[in-house]
């Protein structure tokens, strides 16, 4: 579709839904290039609401690193909301990307962030959207090839008849084979048969239709098998050197506000605790941790670059990351005039330890999270949780003596 056609649809439609800014693109920071001048167009696609696919730290780094590329355009794609939905579907409108505000049937890659199963629906009605056929075998030569990452990946059975491939693991550090070797086929007019066959020779991807899987009477998967001899394994990738993996330097601003409104730096992956509830905790291995200075330096420049007053630092488990309290001093330390809060996600609770309370101190008090995950001792060794409720009473002691009112207590059910 020409995007004259798109603005005049959109001008029709937007005053009559819920929140247009979410679908108007033009944020500050965002990435603008001429489409004649790159090789390999692609949409970086999250199956959500503008305001929680905005918040996901992923999308940012993908976007990041492609965008770097001189040949190479990454555009966002998030899932509109009921009504924006039916307005699209009554002026015939498809789903675009929010920087050209072309159709993403018309980019040469499409990449699905697998987050939770919840989502998967939301795929399939992006899909539809786009005019791109759900299944992969119905897909002609014209398609996007459609790639699926991130948690839901580790088990993409479920999802497989709908996505040419998956990526296995983690992206920082394959993404330029992957856009290389689509660059070339691009180049090379290679047919779609060839370019997913040559994508199953990439470390990290699996290509459903070039792998037999058969099933037991109760659903679970009894054998998975190559359909050509030569074929490789899928194994998973894993970024080795955190201290250079790749960050959002230059933050997006949303036009309206998300989720989680803050600059986020990630100062561990993975995690050693081995809580046998937690996904996270196994796909992410092994354990890995950022520098202090790296992550002092992550945040300056996100505070210098984006002007957000509230920085998140985020790990599975933040209280096993060493420098914790010296991270947080020194950030508090270079930006006392501007006012910023440093934020943690839930906390272990016998990670609280009097000086990290300090620490969290300085910031703007709201609520103090803690995961206990089960009520009792004996179920928490079930799970291999590891704390007991004297540890979480002895937590709630320290951060009440400092000041807070209102503590929040994560469990399962």
């Amino acid at each position: 579709m020409f995007r004259n056609e798109t603005l005049e649809k959109l001008q029709s439609i937007l005053p009559l839904v819920q929140k247009p800014a979410r679908y108007i693109g033009g944020e500050a920071n965002c990435v603008m290039k001429n489409s004649a001048d790159v090789a390999l167009r692609v949409a970086l696609a999250f199956p959500d609401v503008y305001e929680v696919a905005f918040s996901h730290i992923g999308l940012k780094i993908l976007y990041q690193i492609l965008n770097r590329r001189d040949d190479c355009w990454a555009e966002r794609v998030y899932c509109p909301w009921p009504d924006m939905e039916t307005r699209m579907r009554g002026c015939g409108l498809p789903l675009y990307a929010l920087e050209s505000l072309d159709s993403i049937d018309n980019f040469d890659l499409v990449g699905f962030s697998l987050q939770h199963e919840l989502n998967y629906s939301n795929i399939l009605t992006m899909l539809d959207l786009s005019g791109i056929p759900l299944r992969s075998s119905a897909r002609a030569e014209n398609h996007p090839v459609i790639i699926g990452g991130g948690p839901g990946a580790a088990n993409p059975e479920p999802m497989a008849e709908f996505f040419d491939a998956f990526y296995l693991g983690e992206a920082e550090d394959g993404l330029d084979p992957l856009i290389d070797f689509l660059s070339d086929a691009k180049k090379r007019g290679l047919s779609r048969g060839e370019r997913l066959a040559g994508l199953a020779g990439l470390h990290g991807i699996y290509v459903p239709s070039l792998w037999d899987v058969a099933y037991k009477e109760d659903g679970s998967i009894s054998s998975v098998s190559p359909l050509n001899n030569g074929l490789p394994t899928p194994t998973r990738r894993i970024a080795t050197d955190f201290n250079r993996v790749a960050y959002p330097e230059f933050p997006l601003i949303p036009n309206i506000e998300p989720v989680h409104d803050r600059y986020a730096v990630e100062i561990q992956r993975g995690c050693s605790r081995g809580c046998r509830f937690c996904q996270a905790g196994m796909i992410y291995r092994p354990t890995r941790q950022r520098s202090p200075q790296k992550v002092i330096e992550m945040a300056g420049a996100g505070i210098e670059a984006g002007g957000h007053d509230t920085l998140g630092l985020l790990s599975l488990s933040a209280s096993d990351y060493a420098c914790l309290e010296y991270v947080m001093s020194e950030i508090y330390a270079a930006y006392e005039s501007r006012n910023i809060s440093v934020q943690l996600p839930s906390l272990r609770v016998e990670g609280i330890t009097p000086e990290l309370v300090r620490q969290m101190e300085r910031g703007r008090k709201g609520g103090f999270t803690l995961a206990p995950e089960a009520a009792t001792d004996r179920l928490r060794a079930v799970i291999n949780k590891g704390n007991s409720e004297a540890e979480l009473l002895a937590s709630i002691e320290k951060i009440a003596e400092l000041g807070w009112r209102h503590v929040k207590l994560y469990f399962m059910i």
